[in-house]
């Protein structure tokens, strides 16, 4: 993905465009999402992939602070198809979770991280998620579950529920296995650059809209 976006935003550049990979540069328009599918087999050739999925579907809330790092994340959330619940189906639509058979293995669709989220730090928790569901033998909850738990609706929601989680303890570490890594809050000079940074962005996609509408 890191790559993938280097590449996309450099040709754009060089052709006087821009390529704008967060979640939703455009009102009243489908959102940018980094769906991740998931693939489990043990050594035997075992299908683990229900049992992955059940764990981070287990977890998701904890987790959501790094799939949807930014607070335009989740303006995201629920508009369009982008999953607003904690919820899976075999049919693909608007679920968080799209499970699938794909050349006779089990396929997993993740569909509620974005673009803005770090790869490194998405593709270590889902493993550490799918393993615990995987080493417990979850099960995955009731199919198309529309009263599924919502999703963190905000960033502050979803930060809490990262420091409340002993899952993210667990795999942060701590003194004696390693280095714990923490959340920060802003700074006031962070705030003033935060509030530069969206002033240049909102001035960017004013100017994006523009050239969309006499296209």
């Amino acid at each position: 993905m890191t790559t993938f976006k280097m590449v996309v935003q450099t040709v754009a550049d060089r052709n006087g465009l821009v390529a704008d990979f967060s979640p939703l540069p455009l009102e009243n328009a489908p959102g940018n999402g980094y769906h991740i599918n998931i693939f489990a087999v043990a050594k035997d050739g075992t299908d683990m992939c229900r049992y992955a999925a059940a764990g981070i579907i287990d977890k998701i809330r904890d987790m959501t602070l790094f799939l949807n790092p930014s607070d335009g994340s989740y303006a995201r959330f629920g508009n369009g198809t982008a999953p607003d619940r904690v919820n899976w189906s075999s049919q693909e639509s608007s679920e968080l979770v799209h499970i699938s058979e794909h050349h006779g293995k089990t396929r997993v669709e993740l569909r509620s991280p974005d673009a803005l989220s770090n790869p490194y730090l998405v593709y270590a928790l889902l493993i550490h998620a799918g393993l615990y569901g995987i080493r417990n033998r979850l099960e995955l909850p009731e199919e198309s579950d529309v009263d599924g738990a919502l999703l963190p609706q905000s960033r502050m929601e979803a930060k809490r529920a990262a420091e409340e989680s002993g899952f993210i303890r667990s795999y942060w570490g701590n003194d004696t296995t390693g280095a714990r890594r923490r959340s920060y809050s802003l700074t006031e000079p962070g705030q003033e650059k935060l509030k530069d940074d969206q002033h240049a962005w909102e001035e960017t996609r004013s100017v994006m809209d523009r050239l969309i509408n006499h296209s």
